[in-house]
């Protein structure tokens, strides 16, 4: 009996949602990380974009770009992106600054550590609910997998990874990872050409971010 209460209840709020989608927010996202977050947690079909598929350090949108962020519900930031100051700060969440231990100036790379995604989680989760109150407990519920999901990458990574290794980005775009370097106890060394190549994770489009943290584990076992 409780069972069938169960699945009741779970179709009554599918239902609740599906009908609260009929006019979906649209949610912008900083960098490929950042939209991971967002639609995991998110968890249902909302329109999100990349603001900086390419992960470029030195991005700035267009004005068409800013055009189209100003109309969005949400932009999901880190908030030290220099684009950010033209957008409507209402519309804007900066993850940065529910982080501890993480310097704002210190640039978006925080997003190279996954218990740093957990941590950004919380904040993603209340902002998504108070767009949508109609799912706020679905998206609590995809919350709390998506925060486990990245504790168990960061235990992974922290069993595979071998400490007091070399490491540089492969290609031109790769940006800083010192963040994910001191982590997991790494030296991040862009010049040397005798450090361990790990791909990029800011434009890991073709991957999920779960994947591309595990491949470049497997490289540094």
């Amino acid at each position: 009996m409780k069972r069938i209460l169960c699945l009741v209840c779970c179709l009554l709020l599918s239902l609740t949602c599906a009908a609260a989608a009929e006019e979906t927010p649209r949610i912008a996202a900083a960098n490929y990380a950042l939209t991971f977050a967002v639609e995991q947690i998110c968890g249902h079909d909302w329109s999100i974009e990349t603001v900086n598929p390419e992960g470029k350090a030195d991005f700035m949108p267009d004005d068409a770009q800013l055009e189209a962020l100003r109309a969005c519900d949400l932009v999901v930031v880190f908030g030290t992106e220099a684009w950010v100051s033209k957008l409507d700060e209402a519309r804007v969440l900066k993850v940065g600054d529910a982080l501890t231990g993480v310097n704002p100036d210190a640039g978006e790379g925080f997003w190279l550590a996954p218990i740093n995604m957990a941590l950004v989680g919380y904040t993603v989760s209340d902002a998504l609910a108070a767009l949508d109150p109609d799912c706020a407990k679905e998206i609590a519920n995809h919350n709390e997998l998506f925060v486990q999901a990245m504790i168990d990458l960061d235990n992974t990574l922290r069993a595979h990874i071998v400490r007091n290794q070399t490491i540089r980005v492969r290609g031109e775009n790769g940006g800083d990872v010192s963040v994910f370097a001191a982590e997991y106890g790494l030296t991040n060394a862009p010049d040397d050409k005798k450090a361990i190549e790990i791909d990029p994770i800011a434009n890991a489009t073709e991957q999920t971010y779960i994947d591309r943290m595990l491949e470049n584990a497997e490289k540094l076992h």
